[in-house]
């Protein structure tokens, strides 16, 4: 016998730090169990991450997930087998900016490329975001970069103390304006993409690659960078953990990433909608 569920729903797309994991970087065992529950009744569950695509693919495959994710706060839509179905970059002339400003503030840098991390040199909080990242960064002579324009830069980060990355936010935002889209999913992590990318926008282009309607796809997410995708989900959950200016957008609002709010809300899921088996 297969298993049916009985629902409006078919497509669950989940944030994976803050959400997925706990903050002990960790899927939690009820967590596992309840998205694979899931998965056998035939729902299709997919990742949205700020992360690159080994990051997103290593927990991809411990879940058992295999359908096209979106990195990089919805800068990249890649499949499961790594291949890119959709990419939007920085303009080359705005990454010029983004180093410049870099180096007169004396603030740690890194660039994304759809399956690269390049750094200029190695500082102490590059090494501390590698801690969290299986990502083997190619560390590259950035002058270099800028010069070739067949390196697309699909994102740029700064690293440093909170209040360095409060000021940076600040500056960017007077000196750029709206040529690009800027990110802050960490206290301590500024990240740059191009204008009109968000997790939202990502989540309708997917939807239409996989021609699933809109209304019927729940998007969970714990932080201000999900907002959007929370938004535009037909269900949007916020998890507990969540800021208000999220949780006020959500149609429902879990247990935090520590007491299992993904499996909470699954749990209260099947509640309601109850499985359904047919021959």
């Amino acid at each position: 016998m297969s298993g049916k569920m009985n629902s409006p729903y078919q497509l669950l797309v989940t944030d994976i730090d803050g959400s997925l994991l706990d903050d002990r970087n960790q899927i939690t065992p009820e967590t596992h169990k309840a998205l694979t529950a899931l998965q056998e009744k035939g729902f299709i569950i997919t990742l949205a991450t700020g992360r690159l695509y080994h990051d997103a693919f290593y927990f991809a495959k411990k879940l058992g997930l295999c359908s096209p994710m979106i990195l990089l706060h919805g800068a990249l839509i890649q499949s499961y087998e790594g291949n890119i179905i959709s990419e939007k970059n920085i303009p080359p002339g705005v990454i010029s900016k983004l180093v410049r400003i870099a180096r007169e503030n004396s603030i740690s840098f890194q660039a994304f490329q759809t399956d690269c991390l390049i750094l200029e040199k190695r500082t102490d909080w590059n090494d501390l975001y590698l801690k969290y990242s299986p990502s083997k960064p190619e560390i590259i002579c950035v002058s270099d970069l800028l010069h070739d324009r067949k390196n697309r830069i699909t994102q740029f980060a700064f690293l440093g103390e909170e209040s360095e990355i409060i000021d940076l936010k600040e500056l960017l935002e007077k000196q750029l304006g709206d040529t690009v889209f800027i990110v802050c999913s960490h206290p301590n992590l500024l990240e740059i993409v191009a204008p009109g990318v968000n997790k939202g926008n990502a989540l309708m282009e997917l939807t239409e690659i996989m021609n699933i309607p809109l209304s019927q796809t729940i998007a969970i997410g714990d932080n201000n960078n999900d907002r959007e995708m929370i938004q535009t989900a037909g269900l949007g959950v916020a998890m507990g953990n969540a800021p208000q200016e999220v949780k006020d957008v959500a149609d429902f609002i879990t247990r935090d990433n520590n007491h299992d709010g993904i499996a909470y809300f699954v749990s209260q899921f099947l509640s309601r909608y109850p499985l359904k088996y047919q021959k």
